[in-house]
């Protein structure tokens, strides 16, 4: 009686736990029906090219389609402005410049995602045969670049910081020629170094390279963002694309060959080779990434850096373009660099986790009742087992004493079968002796 309680006490057991799996599953698949195929619109800041390859992997994967995104990815035009195409809902994300940090400290409600190049690509170029050997040689000297301040920031900071104001230099609409730069119509350009260089290399015609970086000016290029009212509608999509993204991202400059070959045959509004796309994956692979932990050594792509923002806002005011401070608590997504628990939920999560909890509550009972049983059944077949033993033993001493008994009666025959030869032998002897004495 006692077992067919047990057994039954498991079997309510695993039915409810099967009922509870099948409801979860349910939910869960109604979740996903509801969240599929969703429409999402994600603006580039520029044309197509190895510079936004990420996306390109992650929707051509399927990654974006895993959690249910529909995405449509657009290329820049003439008439774009991502962050006020993001704020009038035209799109839903977008790839903008680090000047949207300037944005955000003027009041416009947006979020920083991730930073996809730690390291602006963005230099100033200049040709080999030129007498500009060092950027305080570009005085009173032509060159092309936006008369959008806020764009070329890190580029004037450069120039300042070995002085040469923007005074100094004759700016030049920037034509997006390099024949400009080539044939001596501008002395520098502002350039990328995933883009030009190639080209010159190409055309196999030398070059100087003046970057940022190299100055003391760092900045995030290519910052992935949203406005802060779409996260907070849709905080369970918001971090699947962003997921996902990163995710494409990873595998595009684990395999740049594979995703190049992608670009080429998908998104080659450009025209551009083969070998070019290959090239700009290879260096804009070294943009990328950023040591997050040296101790660790471990490398985060998308990652943004309090300390980093600040460092920009203090070159933004030395340029006089803004002179408040940012709020990097607001402006950088809460899923890019986690430091804390999060208690904040979406309604999904908040239905599910009941469920969940019930589902795993569920599950700990029922092995902890299979850990008795396992162990009660363990007990008792060890019990059987020394019992077992103890009589193995105890027939062996039986038998011993068999053997021991056997070979007393044996040997008290042998005794008993010598007794009368000895007795005739001793009566004999003592016939003689009585015979000798009597003479």
């Amino acid at each position: 009686m006692a077992h067919l309680c047990h057994v039954n006490i498991y079997t309510v057991v695993g039915v409810f736990i099967m009922r509870i799996v099948l409801i979860l599953f349910f939910i869960i698949s109604l979740n996903l029906l509801a969240a599929d195929n969703k429409k999402v619109i994600l603006q580039l800041k520029w044309l197509h090219q190895f510079q936004f390859a990420g996306y390109y992997v992650a929707k051509e994967m399927g990654f974006y389609k895993d959690v249910g995104i529909d995405l449509e990815i657009r290329e820049y035009s003439k008439n774009v402005q991502v962050c006020k195409d993001i704020m009038t809902k035209k799109v839903d994300f977008a790839v903008g410049r680090s000047s949207i940090i300037l944005e955000k400290i003027k009041g416009k409600n947006i979020v920083a995602l991730g930073a996809i190049f730690q390291s602006s690509p963005m230099m100033l170029l200049v040709r080999a045969d030129s007498e500009i050997n060092e950027v305080k040689d570009l005085y009173d000297k032509k060159i092309m670049i936006s008369n959008d301040t806020t764009t070329t920031a890190s580029i004037l900071a450069m120039l300042n910081s070995n002085g040469v104001t923007r005074k100094d230099i004759r700016v030049l609409n920037h034509s997006f020629n390099l024949d400009d730069l080539i044939n001596g119509k501008t002395d520098a350009m502002s350039s990328y170094l995933s883009n030009e260089p190639i080209r010159l290399d190409t055309k196999k015609i030398k070059y100087k390279i003046f970057h940022p970086k190299d100055h003391g000016f760092d900045f995030y290029s290519d910052i992935l963002f949203s406005s802060s009212q779409f996260i907070k509608n849709n905080p369970t999509l918001t971090k699947n694309f962003y997921e996902a993204t990163i995710k494409g991202w990873r595998y595009a400059f684990n395999n740049i060959t594979e995703t190049s070959e992608l670009i080429f045959e998908k998104y080659n509004t450009q025209n551009k080779s083969l070998i070019t796309f290959i090239k700009e994956g290879e260096i804009l692979n070294k943009l990328a990434y950023v040591e997050e932990n040296k101790e660790r050594n471990h490398h985060k792509l998308g990652y943004i850096d309090k300390n980093k923002l600040k460092s920009m806002v203090d070159v933004y005011k030395v340029l006089g373009l803004v002179h408040n401070d940012l709020n990097t608590d607001e402006f950088i997504y809460e899923y890019n660099n986690p430091k804390t628990f999060d208690l904040n939920l979406s309604i999904e999560e908040v239905i599910s986790l009941p469920i969940v909890f019930i589902l795993i509550l569920s599950v700990v009972f029922y092995f902890i009742k299979k850990k008795r049983w396992v162990m009660t059944k363990y007990e008792l077949e060890t019990e059987i087992k020394e019992q077992k033993t103890e009589i193995e033993n105890k027939n062996r001493l039986i038998i011993v004493q068999s053997k021991i008994a056997a070979v007393g009666e044996m040997l008290e025959n042998i005794a008993h079968q010598w007794r009368q030869p000895l007795s005739s032998i001793t009566a004999s002897m003592a016939s003689v002796q009585i015979r000798n004495e009597l003479g």
